[in-house]
C-alpha cells in the first residue's frame, strides 16, 4: 500500500466513523416505559385508560416535556406578542418545539395554551379567538405525539385577581376555564394540566371548570410557591396538597418555584399531606442577565441529578417548566430510564442467616474510641462535616473538638 492509499484509507475511516456518530446523535430517545412495542392506540378514552393505568397501577414514572414559551422566546418571537397566537402564525415553529421534546423523550407533550384564556388574550386583541387557538394548540401536539406521547393542554392562571382580592368573581372565572378547557378537549388532549397557580381560589374554578367536563377527565395540578415554600398568596404547602387532592386532581404537586432544589425540599411535606401521585417541574433556576442577555443556570447535569433525586424519594413524574429545554429533559429523561430499569431488575433480598465467626481475633492493645464502641456493642455517635473550600482544614478541626 503506498502512502497515498494509506492516507486516502483513513480519510475514509474517519468519515465513515463521524457518519456512523452524527447517526447516533440523530436517533430520538424512545422511552416507552421499558417496553419497544410499546404505543397509545385507539381513541381518546383508550389513550385516558393507558394513563391512569401507568399512573395508578404500573408505578412508573412520568416524563413531561419543559418550557414552551422560552423556547419560542429563544427562537425569535419576541415578548411583545402573544405566545400563544403562535399556533396560528407560525405552526411549524411550535411543532419543531413539541418534536424536539418528543426525541429528547418526554410522555407527555403540553400544548403551547398555557395563557390562552380570554382575559390574557384580550390584551392582544385576540379574545373572539380562544376556542381557535386552543383546538389548533391541541392539533398540533396531537399530530407531532402521535401514538408516541399523551397530550396535556395546559392552562395557567387568568392574569386577573379573584374575589376577595379582586373584581373577577369565582363564577366569570370558572366560565372563563371552561371555554378554554373544552376547546382543548375539542381539539383532542388527553388530559389537563394546571400550572404556575398562586391562588389557590384561582386553581379551584379550574379544577371545577374542567370536572364540569366529565368526572373523568384526567387533571394534574400544580401550585407555584416561593422560597419560604408557601404559594405566591401565602398558602402553606401542606394545606393547598390536601385542597387539590380533595377537588379531585390525579397528579398533584409543584411546579415552577426558585428551582429544583426548593421542590425537592418541598417533597416531605407534599407526601405527608396527600396519598396521591407526586408530580415536580421546576424551573431552570432563577434566570440571570449575563452580557444582556436572560440566562437560566441549571444545567442539564444539574436537572438529570434532580431528577435522580426525586425519582428516589418517590416522586412519580417530572419534567420543566421556565428555561427548560430539550437538552435538559434528555438528561432528565436518563433517570427516567435508570428508574425503570431497577424497577424492572428489582428481587426481593432475603435475610440470609448469620455465618458463625470461627476466626482468630486480633488483639488490640490500644484501640480508638470508635472501635472500642464497636468491640463493647456501645452507642456510637458519627458526625460528618463538610471539608471547607481550599487546603486549610486546621480550623474546622478546631471547631470539630467542641462536638466532642
Amino acid at each position: 500500500m503506498t502512502p497515498e492509499s494509506g492516507f486516502e484509507r483513513v480519510l475514509e475511516l474517519s468519515a465513515s466513523l463521524q457518519a456512523n456518530q452524527n447517526h447516533k446523535k440523530a436517533q430520538p430517545m424512545n422511552l416507552n416505559f421499558g417496553n419497544p412495542s410499546f404505543s397509545l392506540t385507539g381513541g381518546r378514552k383508550e389513550r385516558q385508560k393507558e394513563f391512569f393505568s401507568v399512573l395508578q397501577e404500573t408505578q412508573r414514572p412520568l416524563l413531561f416535556d419543559g418550557g414552551v414559551a422560552s423556547l419560542l422566546y429563544d427562537r425569535g418571537v419576541f415578548i411583545n406578542r402573544s405566545f400563544d397566537e403562535v399556533v396560528l402564525s407560525q405552526p411549524k415553529l411550535v411543532s419543531e418545539i413539541h418534536s424536539d421534546y418528543l426525541d429528547a423523550g418526554a410522555a407527555v407533550i403540553t400544548t403551547n395554551s398555557f395563557s390562552a384564556n380570554s382575559y390574557k388574550l384580550s390584551s392582544f386583541g385576540l379574545r373572539e379567538k380562544v376556542v381557535e387557538l386552543n383546538r389548533k394548540a391541541a392539533e398540533i401536539a396531537k399530530g407531532v405525539a402521535e401514538h408516541r406521547a399523551w397530550v396535556a393542554g395546559s392552562i395557567g392562571p387568568l392574569g386577573v385577581r379573584l374575589e376577595p382580592w379582586g373584581p373577577t368573581s369565582f363564577e366569570e372565572a370558572k366560565l372563563a376555564f371552561r371555554e378554554q378547557a373544552l376547546a382543548l378537549k375539542e381539539g383532542g388532549v388527553d388530559m389537563f394540566v394546571l400550572e404556575s397557580f398562586g391562588d389557590l381560589n384561582e386553581i379551584q374554578q379550574a379544577i371545577h371548570a374542567i370536572r364540569d367536563l366529565g368526572d373523568d377527565e384526567p387533571i394534574v395540578a400544580m401550585m407555584t410557591t416561593n422560597e419560604d415554600g408557601e404559594s405566591l398568596y401565602g398558602t402553606p404547602t401542606e394545606w393547598f396538597v390536601k385542597q387539590l387532592d380533595s377537588w379531585g386532581a390525579h397528579l398533584l404537586g409543584i411546579n415552577g418555584g426558585p428551582g429544583p432544589a426548593s421542590l425537592l425540599s418541598a417533597l416531605d411535606k407534599i407526601k405527608e399531606a396527600t396519598q396521591k401521585p407526586v408530580i415536580l417541574k421546576p424551573k431552570a433556576g432563577e434566570p440571570r442577565i449575563v452580557d444582556g442577555r436572560v440566562l437560566y443556570m441549571a444545567s442539564p447535569e444539574y436537572m438529570g441529578e434532580f431528577a435522580r433525586s426525586a425519582l428516589l424519594k418517590g416522586v412519580r413524574a417530572i419534567g420543566g417548566c421556565s428555561g427548560i429545554n430539550p437538552t435538559h429533559i434528555r438528561a432528565m429523561a436518563g433517570a427516567v430510564r435508570q428508574s425503570r430499569a431497577f424497577q424492572a431488575n428489582y428481587s426481593e433480598v432475603k435475610q440470609s442467616e448469620p455465618i458463625a465467626d470461627t476466626g482468630p481475633h486480633l488483639p488490640q492493645e490500644s484501640p480508638s474510641a470508635w472501635a472500642k464502641c464497636l468491640r463493647e456493642k456501645e452507642f456510637a455517635v458519627c458526625l460528618e462535616l463538610l471539608p471547607p473550600r481550599g487546603l486549610d482544614c486546621s480550623k474546622m478541626i478546631e471547631r470539630a473538638k467542641f462536638c466532642r
